[in-house]
């Protein structure tokens, strides 16, 4: 694979006469990685001998590496400018150069001394921040603007995906549910907007993902240096060693008693921890419990979800009409439409309006509309006529067995208990979207 290899340069459609190359991997190829650890291990395993990196209770990080990023810490630049003086030798002797111009150093301190740190004679940049990794760092310890960053990423993806007219079957459903455009009025309450879709709180996602990356650090080789430092932090915490101890650990800790978790305080007693799989299963049913009691509480204390609670709720996921508009999405504007009809405030004791089209009273314009109002009694009949064709005879009895608002949350939340098949309840979902657009909306 490295005997008489040769390269050439493409540029503008030209190529160039091939030179020979002595040195280096191959881009792209399964042995490269391995062959580029074996060649720089040296390199490391001097910087960790030097012993001039930061102490972490009693083990010694010198430098953190990812793939062929290669990062020094330590307390003061004195043992930094030793560091650097180590790598710059290995590479004169090994016959390569690092980049003066892509090295940067981050200072994180208070004080606003600075001293030069160099690499081949060069100074090595300072800069504020910098991405490490895919991580941004910020030598203010400041990690706003990195959610920030993120925040925008995830914003303009969305945006750009919902702009482009990207039709929602070709991408999976896991990315439609996080970019829907429900289209909802401005007000709407967010408890409403959410559970329309089946989202959690933005919080609980989060937290699932730090309480997964728990079960990764637990579950590490006791000799990964991130196990043992990790080990390290959470025995100071447990044992009051620190005061005011801030990080990862207070914070996993927070999150673990929230959701009730007990399994990392029986890990620090007894070392026994659930395998990965394991522990997945107890994380996401936990954050989903938790966070339907929560959303439950909410909206018991809150007349508004007094109706909409008998529609749908956070544990019934995306609401039937998104679902039905993935397979049929010329009918998109009148799953929308009923969707609207779910998040409308209704009254909360009776008060009664006029209705100017057939001179009653009424209480709910919806109910009025579907149920009573003689203006709309042929398109109401034709309702129930596509009500009947569903099912059997008992499916139509049951429906006229239900009170007005049991049958309107029945047909906005486009779901029934009746045990109808799956071709049945898709004609059921299509009948309340579709009449009661056509009722409403028209």
């Amino acid at each position: 694979m490295y005997s008489d290899a040769k390269s050439a340069v493409l540029y503008n459609g030209q190529i160039s006469r091939f030179f020979p190359v002595y040195r280096g991997v191959r881009q792209g190829s399964s042995l490269s990685s391995k062959l580029y650890l074996l060649y720089i291990n040296d390199l490391l395993e001097e910087l960790s001998d030097c012993r001039r990196g930061i102490l972490v209770t009693d083990i010694h990080i010198s430098s953190p590496v990812q793939a062929d990023d290669i990062a020094l810490i330590s307390t003061n630049c004195c043992n930094m400018q030793t560091m650097v003086t180590i790598c710059e030798n290995y590479s004169i002797d090994w016959k390569f150069k690092f980049n003066p111009l892509k090295s940067i150093q981050l200072n994180f301190s208070k004080s606003k001394q600075h001293t030069d740190i160099l690499l081949y004679n060069s100074s090595i940049q300072l800069e504020i921040s910098a991405r490490h990794v895919g991580v941004l760092l910020n030598s203010n310890l400041n990690s706003m603007d990195r959610t920030l960053q993120a925040c925008r990423t995830l914003r303009s993806s969305a945006l750009g995906l919902i702009k482009s007219g990207l039709h929602p079957s070709v991408i999976s459903i896991d990315t439609c549910n996080r970019i829907v455009r429900q289209g909802l009025p401005r007000q709407t309450r967010s408890d409403m907007v959410t559970a329309l879709i089946g989202w959690k709180s933005a919080e609980s996602y989060i937290d699932e993902r730090k309480l997964l990356f728990l079960g990764k650090l637990i579950l590490m080789k006791d000799s990964m240096l991130p196990k043992q430092i990790f080990l390290t932090r959470a025995m100071e915490f447990k044992y009051n060693c620190v005061k005011h101890q801030l990080g990862f650990i207070p914070d996993i800790h927070r999150i673990l008693v929230n959701y009730r978790l007990s399994d990392f305080d029986t890990y620090l007693s007894t070392g026994h921890f659930p395998t990965y799989i394991q522990w997945k299963k107890t994380v996401k049913v936990a954050v989903q419990e938790t966070e339907e009691s929560l959303w439950r509480f909410r909206t018991q204390i809150d007349k508004d979800f007094k109706f909409f609670s008998r529609i749908h709720t956070l544990s019934k996921g995306l609401h039937p009409a998104w679902t039905f508009s993935r397979k049929h999405p010329l009918l998109i504007e009148q799953c929308r439409f009923i969707v609207n009809l779910c998040t409308l405030t209704r009254p909360y004791e009776e008060p009664f309006f006029l209705c100017d089209k057939c001179g009653r009273f009424f209480g709910d314009i919806t109910i009025h509309i579907v149920l009573s109002c003689e203006t709309f009694q042929s398109k109401r009949d034709k309702f129930w006529c596509d009500l009947i064709d569903i099912g059997p005879i008992e499916f139509s009895a049951y429906l006229h067995s239900l009170t007005d608002e049991d049958f309107l949350a029945c047909i906005l939340s486009c779901h029934t208990d009746f045990d109808l098949n799956e071709d049945e309840r898709t004609m059921f979902q299509k009948a309340c979207i579709t009449n009661i657009y056509w009722m409403c909306a028209t």
